[in-house]
């Protein structure tokens, strides 16, 4: 299993630029609705260790491109996508807690009671050294 030095991700803001005004499949913006885009597109940077807003912004464009819906909405079962250039598989995994005490970064899709999507977030954790 992969550890990841979390020290060094790259924050992408859906709030502020280059990453706000980008366009979804909606044409609503990243700052209305791209948190999903956002969180992957950080564990994405953070793992190919992209540390620039242009390598991040693509990443994000891409990401916007290969794994959203028609309604600017990303699908988190995307599997086998291909992101500013590396193929990516989402997995979902049964101990998240796990997953973040090992140093992995995870993306948490938070919902209502009906299941319904309100947030991503990316979570990381650092082991003990």
């Amino acid at each position: 299993m992969a550890i990841y030095n979390v020290e060094n991700v790259y924050y992408i803001n859906q709030g502020t630029e280059p990453f706000a005004s980008l366009k979804l499949k909606d044409n609503t913006t990243v700052q209305e609705y791209g948190c999903g885009v956002c969180a992957y597109g950080m564990l994405i940077c953070q793992k190919e260790g992209y540390d620039t807003s242009s390598e991040a912004k693509q990443v994000v464009v891409d990401l916007i491109q290969e794994c959203t819906n028609n309604s600017g909405l990303i699908d988190t079962r995307f599997s086998d996508k291909t992101i500013n250039g590396v193929t990516y598989s989402v997995t979902e995994v049964n101990d998240m807690a796990q997953q973040i005490m090992d140093s992995i970064p995870v993306v948490a899709r938070l919902a209502d009671a009906n299941n319904k999507a309100k947030h991503f977030v990316t979570k990381l954790g650092e082991k003990d050294v």
